[in-house]
């Protein structure tokens, strides 16, 4: 079984980008709850308030209409004092009824307002999706490919070389510390029966059984992970 990641087309879609601000009062618990794998708990009148700014300066330069993609890029913005959290999807309405017709893992997903920066228009056709597990959570450590470099020049690759995050995250920094080697995985073993799969911001995984969903989405596309096995 194959295994895709599914991202915006940055080749097509990069001059619209989406932000939160640090200083929006409490939304700033839309970043610590989804870091804490969390739900995001608001009044029920309240809504997820993002704003979409343009990174192309030059207006004439300009060739993307806002609004395009099925998935829009979060980001950081230093001048706007934003900040986006390691993990996170906004996604079209489209996207999101697509990914409800799948076996799912805990997720949560939220209705969001994204106001354009320029002319304070607001959509309210995209959702933060938000899966409450991670990679690690369903990764067989025991099973998995690692490969050990020093000095950049791979010295040794090895299966089932630790059983828990844990164990390879206390090995991954000794090895580095005491021996300057860095331990990579290069074959992660997965275990699970969902047809998505966490993945960090802006980013999914989804089993080749969604692939037939690529000609019904917008400014997506779907690069294969090579590096992921299903078990």
């Amino acid at each position: 079984m194959k295994i895709f990641e599914l991202t915006i087309d940055s080749n097509i879609h990069w001059e619209w980008k989406v932000v939160l601000s640090k200083k929006t009062d409490h939304l700033f618990k839309v970043i610590e709850s989804i870091e804490n794998d969390e739900e995001i708990l608001f009044n029920n009148d309240t809504k997820i308030q993002m704003l979409l700014v343009n990174i192309q300066k030059d207006i004439k330069k300009r060739k993307e209409a806002p609004f395009q993609s099925d998935i829009l890029y979060w980001t950081d913005d230093l001048v706007l004092d934003t900040y986006s959290p390691y993990k996170g999807i906004i996604i079209s309405k489209k996207l999101k009824n697509i990914l409800l017709s799948y076996v799912l893992p805990p997720y949560n997903l939220y209705p969001i307002d994204i106001i354009n920066s320029e002319n304070l228009e607001i959509n309210t056709d995209y959702f933060l999706f938000h899966t409450k597990d991670r990679i690690i959570d369903i990764t067989l450590f025991n099973e998995s490919e690692y490969t050990y470099y020093k000095k950049r020049k791979e010295i040794k690759r090895s299966i089932g070389d630790f059983n828990s995050y844990e164990e390879f995250n206390l090995h991954y920094h000794k090895s580095f510390d005491d021996e300057n080697i860095k331990i990579k995985m290069t074959k992660r073993v997965v275990s699970t029966k969902n047809d998505i799969i966490p993945n960090s911001l802006n980013h999914l995984y989804v089993k080749d059984t969604f692939y037939k969903e690529s000609k019904n989405l917008m400014g997506v596309i779907f690069k294969e992970a090579s590096n992921i096995v299903i078990k």
